[in-house]
């Protein structure tokens, strides 16, 4: 009879603990759906509070939309701190100045005439010492030279034929040949001006109207507005007879190039910058985005160096002939670009290692045609194809790119 009820109760027990267990199941279902709801809520109050924090100083919105009665001091963004030293020279700093010269324009001496002690004469006197003190100070501005140049029409006593000299005569000097010859009024602004005025203006990115008035103050050369408005074109067009030619040149020839493009109006309409650049040399010419006009803006059809471009810019239709191209993108991209030059695909050695493949249907196309021609060149040269080995999510964010050129180089990679 004990051993009946002791299964029973066992059996309750156990009925119990299991009610429990599955109410317990229930509840912890429910914690686990308030959790989430908690996580997704902090997440979104955060955000809020984000968007609540944000103003012109830490953000991109302008200073408009700040509230006036919530505007905050700007934070310091400077990471300098307070040294201790007080501003200016410091103790012990070795000073600079200018030094005397021994030639000046003008000197005038300053001579005592009679003793301080005893009002005697000091006319003959002995020379007891001498200090020297010089002024350095601007000339007044020079007027201008005007130069005249006549040209004679003489009548030949032979025959009665007029004759009349060309300005472009040999008596005219080589520094004002082309501004005589030129057609318009006959009186003339001088290269020198031209010059000066355009060092202000486009050198110094002075606006027109100052750009005048510091002209007439320094040179005193009263000159109009639309002068000054216009010298930035011909300066322009000077250069682009002199001084372009010689600078697509050097960029021609030089063993890394960058190129890019970035949109701006001009003429007011929507233009393409062409951007064409090494460490000191920088050619931007502007236009369209077709591969004519980057070859006849840029006029680098006949470079043979590398690359280094965005994977999305425009410019590479005009890189056909080129040498290895590198992609700027290269750090995000694990595939390798094809060059002009026969061999297996490698890597520049400019490229850093990839960290993550791109899976653009434009890249997956250039992929296919890059695997299509190591493929080809496996069979001559026994390096493996990437066919055996898929690009994309191959390569981790640490490891080389597969097809890294070797330690000992190969012919058809470039420095």
């Amino acid at each position: 009879m004990s051993d009946a009820r002791s299964v029973e109760q066992l059996a309750a027990e156990n009925a119990a603990l299991r009610a429990e267990v599955a109410q317990l199941r229930v509840e912890n279902a429910k914690i686990g759906e308030l959790m989430a709801v908690i996580a997704r809520l902090t997440e979104r109050i955060a955000e809020l509070e984000r968007a609540l924090a944000a103003d012109s100083s830490n953000s991109s919105r302008p200073p408009s939309s700040d509230a006036p009665w919530a505007k905050k001091p700007a934070k310091k963004r400077s990471s300098r701190t307070r040294s201790g030293r007080k501003p200016g020279r410091q103790p012990g700093a070795s000073g600079s100045s200018r030094s005397l010269i021994d030639d000046p324009d003008d000197r005038l001496v300053i001579a005592p005439n009679r003793c301080h002690r005893c009002d005697a004469s000091l006319a003959g006197a002995a020379e007891e010492g001498r200090q020297r003190r010089q002024v350095i100070e601007v000339s007044p501005v020079p007027p201008p030279t005007v130069t005249e140049y006549q040209r004679i029409s003489k009548i030949c006593g032979c025959c009665g034929a007029v004759t009349t000299p060309s300005w472009e005569d040999d008596a005219v000097p080589a520094e004002h040949a082309q501004t005589v010859s030129a057609p318009g009024s006959p009186v003339r602004i001088g290269p020198e001006t031209c010059a000066r005025a355009a060092l202000l203006a486009c050198a110094h990115h002075l606006p027109v109207g100052r750009s005048r008035d510091l002209l007439e103050a320094l040179c005193a050369m009263d000159v109009c507005t639309g002068f000054l408005a216009g010298i930035r074109g011909r300066a322009a067009r000077r250069l682009e007879k002199t001084f372009l030619g010689h600078l697509r040149t050097l960029l021609a020839s030089a063993p890394l190039l960058h190129v890019e493009e970035t949109p701006g109006r001009a003429a007011g309409a929507l233009s393409y910058v062409h951007v064409a650049c090494t460490e000191y040399l920088t050619l931007m010419p502007v236009g369209d985005r077709s591969a004519a006009t980057i070859d006849a803006g840029g006029g680098l059809a006949e470079f043979t160096g590398c690359w280094c471009a965005t994977a999305t810019s425009t410019s590479r239709p005009s890189m056909r002939g080129a040498g290895p191209i590198c992609f700027g993108t290269c750090t995000r991209s694990p595939t390798p670009t094809p060059t002009a030059h026969s061999g297996p695909l490698r890597w520049p050695p400019h490229c850093s290692t990839p960290t993550v493949p791109h899976s653009r249907p434009a890249n997956a196309e250039l992929s296919a045609s890059m695997r299509r021609r190591s493929t080809r060149s496996a069979t001559t040269t026994g390096v493996p194809s990437p066919e055996a080995t898929p690009t994309t999510g191959a390569n981790t964010p640490h490891s080389p790119p597969r097809h890294a050129p070797s330690s000992t180089g190969s012919d058809d990679t470039r420095t």
